[in-house]
């Protein structure tokens, strides 16, 4: 570690002093338009927001025709924020996460939560098995999503496949493996959805 350290701050004084500017800019601009928690307070009491939330508490198989892949995408963007800010998740913990995972989730007394555990994730090696504590609202909306949303998104699911290979969070396009850049994207278009956070650069 100390090596690779080392050889950071070498690379670092390299650096072409235009380079340098630019990244020190870029640390700037990403302090300056960090998601505040005055913003998390106003997405939560959104409109948008609230019909989201609207929308994963009533589905149902009567209902479910109802809703389009738009609506689908507005959930999972969803989910993806409040499991994120509520876990302090890794992009990788939502682009691994598996219907299983879901399916396997365990009361646990200690958070007085549902417990969702995964090891597939960039980090597990060092970290081992990563625990994702959802509330009983949140974790129900998950299954309401994997019930009604996700199929929205995979046109044919592949009935070789078993849970575990099934990822919960698909990528616009129907493909199973989402990108960061989707997810990047996704929790953007979440904020930018939001009238008094749309002129704010996220």
């Amino acid at each position: 570690m100390q090596r690779i350290t080392a050889k950071i701050k070498e690379f670092n004084r390299r650096l072409h002093p235009y380079c340098k500017e630019r990244q020190s800019a870029m640390s700037d601009f990403k302090l300056e338009n960090l998601i505040t928690n005055k913003d998390c307070i106003t997405l939560g009491k959104s409109l948008v927001v609230k019909q989201i939330i609207s929308h994963l508490n009533g589905i149902d198989d009567v209902t479910a025709g109802n809703y389009t892949l738009e609506h689908a995408m507005q959930c999972r963007n969803y989910l993806m924020f409040m499991l994120c800010i509520t876990n302090a998740l890794r992009a990788s913990n939502l682009i691994n996460m598996t219907v299983e995972d879901i399916t396997k989730a365990v009361y646990d007394k200690e958070f007085d939560a549902l417990v969702i555990k995964s090891t597939r994730y960039k980090t597990s090696i060092l970290y081992g098995r990563k625990s994702i504590v959802c509330s009983e609202e949140l974790y129900g909306q998950l299954q309401k999503f994997v019930t009604y949303f996700r199929p929205k998104f995979i046109k044919a699911e592949n009935e070789s496949e078993s849970l575990a290979e099934r990822k919960v969070f698909p990528a616009n396009n129907g493909e199973q493996q989402l990108s960061h850049s989707v997810i990047s994207n996704g929790l953007t278009n979440l904020f930018q959805s939001i009238p008094e956070l749309k002129s704010k650069k996220k």
